[in-house]
């Protein structure tokens, strides 16, 4: 008689696909080193693939492309075992209870760094701004000071004198001073026929051109100087130059990158303010300021040596 028990049929459970990995291992009596050896890979992570402990493979992708691997290493169906992996990896992802650092940062939001140090630097940037604008203020006004006081005090010591009159002079041309130079010296000559007549014009010695004159009875008179003196300034100043006789030759207020040039009888005095911003030139040559600079005016005197 048949039983119940007879009929039935054992169900034999499949084993999973970290097992079957093993048992086509040590079928092939292949060590873990020498299959570690072969994959390129640690024994940690072969046995990691056989126990099934995905969780240690550094995610899906790793563990999917190890897997892979392996089975193709071992000649088994890849297709096949690539589905069953697929389903245990769901399974025990589902199983493993969340870890402690994705539940507080689940928690937590994100704090905005990117906010705060765009905010900072634009403080930043703001008050660098800011202080450069209230330097350049001060500069400007200071300036401003300086050229008021100066001017101040000039039209209580000239109150008659117009500064902007006077305050282009052109140089003469190297012709135009020898004509002044010859009508000086025939004026020169004509005095001196007065003052002393006509016995004693034999002391006298005057060239055919008129350009060179040699008076013995009058040697202690000194010649005339006529220099050339350039101004370049890079910002606002005021300047004064007088010449030997103390005639005022140029009395303003020069624009930044504006160039001036005169000539006068030698020896030149010279006041200039902001003088740390002017280039001298005195006869085609450069002069400094510096030693005979106070509180940033400058003041000398231009002589022509000999």
């Amino acid at each position: 008689m048949v039983t119940e028990a007879d009929e039935i049929k054992a169900v034999e459970i499949e084993p999973s696909v970290g097992k079957r990995l093993r048992l086509m291992r040590e079928s092939k009596n292949f060590s873990v080193a020498e299959v570690a050896v072969q994959l390129r890979l640690t024994k940690d992570t072969i046995l990691n693939l056989e126990n099934q402990q995905w969780h240690k493979l550094h995610g899906r992708a790793y563990a999917r492309g190890y897997f892979s691997s392996y089975t193709k290493l071992l000649g088994l169906p890849e297709n096949e075992l690539l589905a069953a992996f697929n389903v245990e990896y769901k399974l025990s992802e589902a199983e493993l209870p969340p870890s402690p650092h994705s539940l507080n940062s689940a928690n937590k939001k994100a704090f905005p760094w990117m906010a705060v140090i765009f905010l900072l630097l634009a403080s930043l940037l703001t008050g660098f701004a800011y202080i450069q604008w209230q330097q350049s203020e001060d500069s400007d006004s200071d300036l401003i000071d300086e050229n008021t006081q100066w001017q101040q005090s000039n039209e209580n010591q000239q109150p008659e004198y117009d500064a902007f009159d006077a305050s282009v002079v052109e140089p003469l041309s190297p012709t135009e001073n020898l004509q002044q130079e010859q009508s000086n010296n025939a004026s020169s000559t004509d005095e001196i026929e007065q003052s002393i007549g006509n016995d004693e014009l034999s002391n006298l010695q005057v060239d055919v051109d008129g350009q060179a004159l040699s008076v013995e009875s009058v040697a202690d008179e000194k010649p005339i100087v006529v220099a050339l003196l350039e101004l370049y300034p890079l910002q606002d100043c005021w300047v004064e130059v007088s010449d030997a006789s103390d005639t005022v030759l140029l009395y303003k207020t020069i624009k930044a990158n504006e160039s001036v040039s005169l000539t006068g009888t030698a020896p030149l005095s010279v006041k200039l303010g902001s003088a740390a911003s002017v280039t001298v030139k005195f006869n085609d040559a450069l002069f400094d300021t510096t030693p005979f600079t106070s509180n940033g005016v400058a003041s000398f005197t231009l002589e022509v040596k000999s």
